[in-house]
């Protein structure tokens, strides 16, 4: 366990770090080797990936659960019990109890995931879901990108075991959104490759007028060129209620602040550049604001 602020900070937050960032070999292949990304354009071309959509929101996706329950560990006791009609209705189960804190001053998680942070500098480059981007390229929007310069990303990575619904963390009000279809993009010339297929995930962002927090974007990634994110349709939001929910298939969800916003000082950012990331639970307080 680790204590998540510094000594001059108003209070202690004990997190458990891992570093499991680097582990999944198949991955690398599939996004690192040129085969491996020949074989991952095959697995989400559009036919493969409505028909595995459209089974697993099959009754005959059922029969999978059990062992999915046994393989990841899942600790069902934490969810509603009820009767599942497919493999999805199953992945994106609800949870019986969710806290947030009612402190204004504190950013609580707003899902269960492995979690990083990083001070957004210019000319900065975070990984998400093994694709590099700059802060322009994941958002697309050069106006915005400027808007969040010198504040914090979280990036909060989903894993298959994990409660698959997220939740506003402040009171506020939806601006806008924009939605990003996956894509495979022309092939370019990289330094040390001669040349490299650069890859998009699909997702979709929210641009949040909150009460405590001023602007705030909210980002779910979802798996390359499917459409896996489920937004409900909400123009004002209370702390806690549920934003949306990812289908079967790889999740994150980015929350942008803007510079001066939070307290940027703590170990969590320290931690992040070493590879680790925290362990959270929705609700559980990841932030402070100045």
């Amino acid at each position: 366990m680790h204590d998540l602020w510094d000594d001059n900070s108003n209070f202690v937050n004990s997190l458990s770090f891992v570093d499991e960032k680097n582990k999944n070999a198949l991955l690398t292949f599939l996004y690192q080797n040129k085969v491996g990304r020949f074989f991952l354009r095959i697995a989400i071309s559009k036919p493969i990936t409505k028909t595995m959509g459209h089974y697993y929101d099959s009754k005959y996706s059922k029969k999978k659960i059990n062992k999915f329950i046994e393989k990841n560990e899942i600790e069902m006791k934490k969810f509603k019990k009820k009767k599942y009609s497919s493999f999805n209705d199953f992945f994106t189960r609800e949870k019986k109890q969710i806290e947030f804190s009612q402190d204004e001053n504190f950013f609580c998680s707003p899902c269960d995931a492995y979690l990083s942070a990083y001070k957004v500098e210019e000319n900065s480059k975070f990984k998400i879901k093994e694709i590099e981007y700059s802060l322009e390229e994941l958002l697309q929007n050069y106006s915005l990108s400027k808007m969040f310069q010198g504040g914090v990303m979280y990036v909060f990575r989903l894993t298959p075991r994990d409660y698959h619904r997220y939740h506003y963390f402040d009171e506020g009000v939806f601006l806008f959104k924009k939605i990003i279809p996956g894509a495979f993009h022309t092939v370019r010339s990289v330094a040390l490759e001669k040349k490299k297929v650069f890859i998009e995930n699909q997702r979709e962002y929210s641009l949040l007028k909150t009460k405590n927090f001023e602007e705030v974007l909210f980002m779910e990634v979802g798996a390359l060129g499917v459409g896996k994110i489920k937004n409900h349709d909400k123009k004002k939001f209370k702390r806690g209620e549920e934003k949306g929910m990812f289908l079967f298939g790889g999740s994150t969800v980015i929350v942008l602040f803007k510079k001066d916003i939070l307290k940027s000082d703590h170990k969590l950012i320290q931690f992040s550049k070493e590879n680790l990331e925290a362990i959270v639970e929705c609700g559980c307080i990841v932030g402070e604001k100045r």
